[in-house]
């Protein structure tokens, strides 16, 4: 059985992975590009609650529009600006994404874009090798 996993893994795992990434920059470029271009709700985020992975940490909290309009609450937030419970930063709210805010002029969509192409240019090159192995 480990011997097929390993052997399927092995044909198939870096592909499978680079489609998943593919679709995930598909999904999400979007609503980034939205949000460098500065399209959506501002307002100010309230720190809530920081969650801490090894070496990245992003806070939970309220947003509430500049109008009053508009609160969301338990939205996530991993821009500069905040050190603790009770700090505000101004931040957009985009309609794409209901759990975040980001800053203004984001550029998440950078990342975005450089794993994105790299996940295309392996799935260009395995379907060469692929056909060139025929």
């Amino acid at each position: 059985m480990t011997n097929r996993f390993s052997e399927w893994m092995g044909r198939w795992g870096i592909f499978a992975v680079c489609c998943g990434l593919l679709l995930l920059v598909a999904w999400s470029l979007p609503t980034m590009i939205d949000a460098a271009r500065n399209e959506g709700t501002f307002g100010t985020f309230t720190a809530e609650f920081e969650h801490c992975h090894k070496n990245d940490c992003d806070w939970t909290g309220t947003f509430v529009s500049e109008d009053r309009g508009l609160t969301r609450h338990d939205v996530a937030y991993q821009g500069p600006g905040i050190t603790g419970v009770g700090d505000i930063a101004r931040v957009q709210w985009l309609a794409g994404d209901a759990y975040a805010v980001y800053e203004e002029g984001d550029d998440g969509w950078v990342m975005a874009v450089v794993v994105g192409a790299g996940s295309l240019a392996y799935l260009v090159w395995w379907g060469a090798v692929r056909r060139w192995r025929r």
